[in-house]
């Protein structure tokens, strides 16, 4: 009993410190032809660009929830793909605290599974894509706490993200595996 209440107690000063993470990893949602509604590349170079500076953003909802999806499921990855290096965001401190920056901006309630902001996030930008009446439907509360006009608002009005660059400086060591080519810091 008491090496279990050892080994509990240092897991959780390991946690805290952040070098585990919680386990909250979303599953991409499929598209219309069934693959994923977005690739690991597709994730970063959306959620990357989108978060970089708020006037990318502002005014549009639509490109500001499937930014903040894509970054919702990054933060949970537990690892993305070999074409990464096996990189881990889940691990990374920098990404639990731009999660955590960026769902407080868009009142996204303490606790929520990442499944339920990815899901509704990209719900709403297929919705405000396609112009349906009621596109913030799926951002009632208890899950987002500034209900539908309030989170609306606040996707249309992005403030800039501290730990956005931090989040993502790993990730941009990869930017150049498409060509094939290797940076003279990665070889």
């Amino acid at each position: 009993m008491r090496r279990t209440t050892a080994t509990i107690a240092i897991l959780g000063l390991v946690a805290a410190c952040g070098i585990i993470a919680p386990d909250d990893t979303a599953r991409m949602p499929p598209n219309q032809y069934g693959g994923p509604a977005m690739t690991p590349d597709d994730a970063i170079m959306l959620s990357s660009w989108a978060l970089k500076d708020p006037a990318t953003t502002r005014g549009n909802p639509e490109l500001a929830a499937r930014a903040i999806a894509a970054e919702d499921w990054l933060a949970g990855q537990r690892e993305l793909s070999p074409d990464f290096g096996q990189y881990a965001p889940v691990a990374e401190v920098p990404w639990g605290g731009l999660r955590r920056e960026v769902r407080g901006a868009i009142g996204v309630a303490p606790g929520t599974p990442s499944q339920v902001v990815v899901d509704r996030l990209l719900a709403v930008a297929a919705a405000l894509h396609a112009g349906k009446p009621d596109p913030a439907a799926a951002l009632q509360p208890p899950a987002f706490t500034l209900g539908p006009a309030g989170t609306l608002a606040a996707l249309a009005n992005l403030p800039p993200f501290a730990n956005r660059e931090l989040a993502y400086v790993d990730l941009g060591r990869h930017e150049d595996r498409p060509t094939g080519n290797c940076l003279a810091s990665n070889c």
